[in-house]
């Protein structure tokens, strides 16, 4: 059996088994990929921010050095983020699993974790006492994400089969 048939979320369903084969793969790389490491260490990694304003003139796109941390908030320091073209505010934390969270981020790590490994909703729950709903939206937030995270990177591929990206 492929790691990726034993994955409990299939009730969410999607139209093509390669799409959610893809989905899970991203989640599971994104989990992989995660470090919880301190503030003060990860202050210069303001490229990766774009500014979710639409009207923007630079609204996703990455490195353009306009974003800045305005403040923090929260009892995690949650950066604040600042938009230098259109002035907009917004958490780092949004478009993400954390965002208006209360749990601990390591206890969401720790949920996606079991997840991706198989473990079922309420055997979740259970071991990370927190209810077993509480799991499934999690789940769902996550995948919501590694699909959003997903079309982005798509959006890199080449559009001619068999061409290269370069």
């Amino acid at each position: 059996m492929d790691d990726l048939d034993k994955f409990p979320c299939d009730r969410f369903v999607l139209t093509n088994p390669s799409r959610l084969a893809m989905i899970r793969f991203s989640l599971y790389n994104c989990l992989s990929s995660m470090d919880l490491a301190p503030k003060e260490t990860i202050m210069d990694d303001l490229d990766k921010f774009c500014c979710p304003n639409k009207n923007c003139p630079k609204h996703g796109v990455r490195g353009e050095k306009n974003i800045r941390v305005r403040d923090t908030y929260g009892p995690n320091d949650t950066r604040l983020l600042y938009c230098l073209i259109c002035k907009q505010r917004f958490s780092e934390r949004r478009g993400t699993v954390f965002f208006g969270s209360r749990l601990p981020e390591e206890t969401i790590v720790s949920i996606l974790e079991h997840v991706v490994e198989g473990t079922g909703m309420r055997k979740t729950g259970r071991l990370l006492k927190v209810d077993h709903d509480t799991v499934s939206r999690y789940t769902k937030l996550a995948g919501e994400h590694a699909e959003q995270l997903h079309d982005e990177l798509v959006a890199f591929s080449p559009e001619h089969r068999g061409s290269s990206v370069r």
